[in-house]
């Protein structure tokens, strides 16, 4: 009895009874490249960013914590653009003092103070990106300190040589 509860169980976490993973490829195929993954059989990811991003094993990975809108002087920009732009500049900064670039990102989670930043968010993202798509997720919520009006904190991986 208890072999089929977790043979049940495991067919549950693989998502409907296992069918995921026959549309998706044979045993994680699509997990030995780098780069976006965005299925035919799921929604279109809409606002520059992919549905999910591949990170082949063997790869390195880089937690970027919450970058705040702070320059090195502890200075605090006016308005939710300036802000923005310099926690972008800031976790720019981490990605370079461990040698990787924005392509090397593979996952950034945005959080705004309130909705209303959305699209300016969107926009100064999307001019540092450029092509790069990771996986993405933006959450409104409050902010630690009340003068942030964002945070963004992101995962970035290093391709395996060979």
């Amino acid at each position: 009895m208890s072999e089929q509860i977790t043979a049940q169980r495991d067919a549950r976490a693989n998502g409907l009874n296992g069918q995921a993973d026959r549309r998706a490829g044979s045993r994680g195929d699509n997990m030995r490249r780098f780069g976006p993954v965005d299925p035919v059989d799921g929604p279109k990811a809409v606002g520059g960013y992919t549905q999910g991003f591949a990170v082949p094993p063997g790869s390195g990975l880089l937690f970027v914590s919450g970058q705040i809108p702070v320059d090195v002087e502890g200075s605090l920009p006016f308005g939710f653009e300036a802000q923005c732009r310099q926690a972008w500049r800031n976790l720019v900064t981490v990605l370079r003092a461990a040698d990787l670039r924005i392509e090397n990102l593979v996952k950034v989670t945005t959080f705004l103070s309130d909705r209303k930043y959305a699209d300016i968010n969107a926009e100064v993202r999307r001019g540092l990106l450029g092509e790069h798509r990771p996986a993405l997720t933006v959450i409104v919520a409050d902010i630690f300190d009340g003068g942030w009006l964002l945070e963004i904190e992101a995962v970035a991986a290093i391709p395996p040589q060979g």
